[in-house]
């Protein structure tokens, strides 16, 4: 590709490993729309990039458009994730190709949300069956339950008790733990946003929750079907999403939590048919509800 090899030789093969001020500015002068062209080419790749994406002809011009995004169409992100990285490019005045890559991945996760954002998708405003989770969970006499949600964004939830001391007690309060699986990156997203909240007894959705579709998307999968979103987490961030420790039988790893959380939490465990599928186990958790 023409374009492709003129970036390259404008940045004399050290883009390969790192995009600088004096780099961006060389491509920014020769092409237009960077970040439009890089839009579509991490929509169009279908996955999260890697950095051996950025190694090919076209990774320069990636990078330049990482880079606009980054400063011009996110510069009021707060994201703690693109927080850093504009302080990096500022600072230092260079982004490394795994830095780049990052940036890129916050890119194709906010081009996923405009697409569903455009299907003008609608979210409950209450959630009562996850209030009643978190009320079996606490009445059950586990010490600080918790439950832990990834969203489709790469936002890893914390979903707890407020305090007895706190100024909303009796409230379940929505947090940020940070981004899913991101060694390269270990204070990627770890600042603790505050999402908003839900009441513990109706799991009605506080003002402040409601501005945040990503979470709300995320809450609404977890209370149409909490066992096999229980289970689909589990995939996700390799543990149960109730104690955050690593599943070690079949029989857990067949629903996606052990049987402490099992009975904490009032859910079904036990031996799993060989062809049990999700719908199953969402029959037996309301049939245990239902009894109740």
């Amino acid at each position: 590709m023409e374009r492709a090899n003129r970036a390259s030789s404008t940045v004399a093969g050290q883009a390969r490993w790192e995009i600088s001020h004096e780099t961006f500015a060389a491509i920014e002068a020769e092409y237009e729309s960077l970040v439009g062209w890089a839009s579509e080419y991490v929509a169009e790749l279908g996955r999260k990039l890697v950095d051996e994406d950025l190694y090919v002809d076209d990774g320069p011009l990636l990078a330049a458009g990482a880079v606009s995004w980054l400063t011009v169409d996110a510069a009021d992100d707060s994201f703690q994730y693109l927080v850093e990285m504009r302080k990096a490019w500022t600072q230092r005045g260079y982004l490394t190709v795994g830095q780049v890559r990052g940036v890129l991945n916050c890119l194709r996760a906010k081009v996923e949300r405009n697409r569903h954002d455009a299907g003008a998708a609608s979210f409950n405003d209450h959630f009562p069956m996850l209030a009643q989770l978190m009320r079996t969970a606490r009445d059950a006499g586990l010490r600080n339950p918790q439950l832990r949600l990834s969203t489709a964004d790469g936002y890893q939830l914390k979903i707890k008790w407020a305090g007895a001391r706190s100024r909303n007690p009796g409230s379940i309060y929505v947090l940020e733990r940070g981004a899913v699986h991101d060694p390269l990156n270990p204070g990627f997203g770890s600042s603790g946003a505050y999402f908003g909240k839900l009441d513990g007894e109706t799991g009605e959705v506080d003002a402040k929750l409601q501005q945040h579709d990503g979470v709300l998307e995320t809450l609404q999968a977890f209370e149409d079907n909490p066992t096999g979103e229980a289970l689909r987490q589990a995939g996700v961030i390799g543990a149960c999403c109730f104690c955050g420790r690593t599943l070690t039988t079949d029989e857990s790893n067949a629903v996606g939590y052990g049987p402490i959380c099992a009975e904490g939490w009032g859910l079904p465990w036990g031996k799993v048919p060989e062809r049990s599928t999700t719908t199953e186990v969402r029959e037996q958790f309301d049939a245990q509800v239902a009894a109740t």
